[in-house]
């Protein structure tokens, strides 16, 4: 597929949606508060494809302010598209206006609502290519130097398209085009959980499983991407705990554990 640099002057170049991924720097795994900068975006239709820069992401998106975005894992992309907006421009917003879809969180409900499991370590997106469209997504290409390409984006943060190798940009290109096709495909196997559902134990009707996968998105997707959202947020943050409270909870369940003690001792 034929991509391209995007450039602020080039204005609208998608009217539908499109997937979108982000290459950044290096993840501080030590840090996991810290949000990793954006170096390169690429963005792909289904046609064609475009690089571009992290400096003119606000302006790709302000281009494009109706598309629906197409992510793998949308929490990791939505936060580091975030932080490079600013406060300006709410990324949020797509998600609450029902305009963002994850197929990470897609391939772990089909097969949840299909053969009873999420899809545990089988949720990759190479993984997930190789799996579903037979198409090699390899992650362990390496410089050169012998260093792992993913890990080496940051080495051309804020300089020009020109100065990434060919490699870099081939993998670059290779995910939004993996997650297009991957959504494309795991669209037409979404209706298997319908077809199979009545065969679950509680099974409410086809009425209300229509009205449940109206309002909570295909298989729960759309409460799902929000969790996911959420969560991320938390484990970047941490959770503040009412230290009062919890010395008063830790006595009660002390009490509750000597006296479960001594009946099972009678």
């Amino acid at each position: 597929y034929p991509f391209r640099h995007w450039e602020p002057g080039n204005g609208r170049v998608i009217t539908g949606p499109f997937a979108l991924d982000t290459e950044t720097t290096l993840i501080d795994e030590k840090r996991p508060d810290r949000i990793p900068a954006l170096v390169l975006g690429s963005a792909f239709d289904g046609r064609q494809g475009f690089f571009i820069l992290a400096e003119d992401m606000p302006a790709f998106l302000a281009a494009h302010p109706s598309n629906s975005l197409i992510f793998h894992n949308a929490a990791f992309d939505l936060a580091v598209l975030q932080k490079q907006l600013g406060p300006d421009l709410d990324i949020y917003a797509r998600v609450e206006a029902g305009r963002v879809a994850d197929t990470m969180i897609l391939a772990r409900l089909l097969p949840l609502g299909t053969v009873g499991h999420s899809a545990r370590n089988q949720c990759s997106l190479d993984y997930c290519a190789g799996h579903y469209l037979n198409l090699p997504l390899p992650k362990d290409d390496t410089t050169p130097c012998g260093r792992l390409v993913r890990e080496t984006f940051g080495d051309y943060l804020h300089r020009p398209l020109e100065a990434c190798p060919p490699q870099h940009l081939q993998y670059a290109a290779g995910d939004p085009v993996a997650t297009w096709l991957l959504f494309q495909h795991l669209k037409t196997r979404l209706p298997e959980i319908k077809t199979l559902a009545p065969r679950a134990y509680g099974y409410a009707g086809e009425k209300w499983l229509e009205d449940q996968w109206k309002k909570h998105g295909p298989g729960t997707h759309d409460i799902q991407l929000k969790a996911s959202i959420v969560l991320d947020r938390i484990s970047r943050t941490g959770v503040l705990i009412d230290q009062s409270r919890r010395d008063e909870k830790v006595a009660a369940l002390e009490l509750i554990v000597t006296e479960t003690r001594h009946t099972l001792a009678l």
